[in-house]
């Protein structure tokens, strides 16, 4: 952060061309997300509190990393070349960008890889950065092993929440309050499978899903119905694994679930819990690695009308295994129609 403040002064070994670079990365993120725009400055300078570092101020630690064992923890390591780091930009498709050796700064790699991206693929870039660091310090301080989908999400999601915010800003707080309530279209190139569970008398649970393209327009729609005694949470978690499998085998990408369930989508992104739900998550999140650029987000009951009809539809249904009743669907395809236009 010296540089932010002022503290390196004219005529410093570098201090010019670093400064424009700082500069010129902090240009590329501004608007987007803050935490991106600082950690970037403190990456730059280098000035990140990694083993390496730390070992060159007469720290007595451990300087290997402590995930791949495999090299010293500095901060082109964490960021860029540990065997955790690497899968991580593997699984976001932003591999190619990232051309860094152990001889490289962070800050050189960094350049490197903004200099052949487009400006979202540099916000992007940023914020992975400081997940995958965020990540390293949850490890050094609560001994807390992250997975690849919770960096990607912690990113993706702080990304998309700080975009939506910039969104709503530009609204009334009444304004944002009512349509935070209602179904609202995805991203460019994004897609919204929207999911729910019912629970029936007899003990079966219903499933219901569907997915929209960016420009509202309703693509596929999906119930299933299977026998058991289950909790409602315990409902809500099939349901999600049963739409990743679905979206899975339809080979789809940029992908954001919405759910009503507060608790499936805090436990998604954060620490599984206990019992049989917990273990259902984990399976959720295995599944979620094998999404390109994903999201699992809470909405309201009223944005969720259609995946809940859905899953009440399924009762209907002759079939307890994996099919569909087709006059069920077109039947609600109307009201699909009516609720997302």
């Amino acid at each position: 952060m010296r540089i932010c403040k002022g503290e390196l002064k004219p005529g410093n070994q570098g201090h010019d061309s670093t400064l424009k670079a700082v500069t010129s990365i902090a240009e590329c993120l501004i608007g987007d997300h803050i935490a991106a725009i600082l950690f970037t400055k403190r990456v730059c300078v280098g000035c990140l509190p990694t083993e390496k570092a730390l070992a060159q101020k007469c720290v007595s630690v451990d300087i290997q990393c402590p995930w791949c064992h495999s090299g010293l923890e500095s901060d082109t390591h964490v960021l860029f070349l540990c065997d955790f780091a690497q899968t991580v930009w593997v699984s976001t498709g932003l591999h190619h960008l990232i051309q860094a050796s152990s001889h490289d700064t962070a800050f050189a790699a960094l350049n490197n890889a903004f200099t052949s991206s487009t400006r979202d693929q540099c916000v992007l870039i940023g914020m992975l950065c400081w997940s995958i660091w965020n990540r390293r310090n949850k490890w050094v301080w609560d001994k807390a092993n992250g997975s690849i989908f919770g960096v990607r999400a912690a990113a993706t999601n702080l990304l998309h929440d700080w975009q939506e915010a910039q969104v709503c800003g530009l609204n009334s707080n009444s304004q944002g309050t009512v349509s935070a309530r209602r179904w609202q279209k995805p991203p460019d190139g994004w897609v919204i499978v929207n999911i729910d569970a019912a629970i029936f008398q007899n003990g079966s649970i219903g499933f219901g899903m569907c997915d929209t393209n960016s420009q509202g327009q309703f693509q596929r729609a999906r119930c299933r119905r299977i026998d058991g005694a289950w909790q409602p949470r315990e409902a809500e978690a099939l349901s999600l694994k049963e739409a990743l499998s679905w979206v899975k085998d339809l080979q789809l990408s940029h992908c954001m679930f919405q759910s009503d369930s507060k608790v499936l989508v805090n436990a998604c992104n954060g620490k599984a819990g206990e019992a049989y739900f917990g273990t259902i998550v984990l399976d959720c999140v295995q599944l979620l690695k094998h999404i390109n650029h994903v999201l699992v987000e809470f909405i309201y009951r009223s944005a969720n009308s259609v995946a809940h009809l859905l899953a009440q539809a399924a009762y209907s249904m002759s079939d307890l295994g994996s099919g569909m009743l087709i006059h069920l669907i077109l039947l609600l395809m109307y009201l699909i129609l009516i609720l997302f236009s």
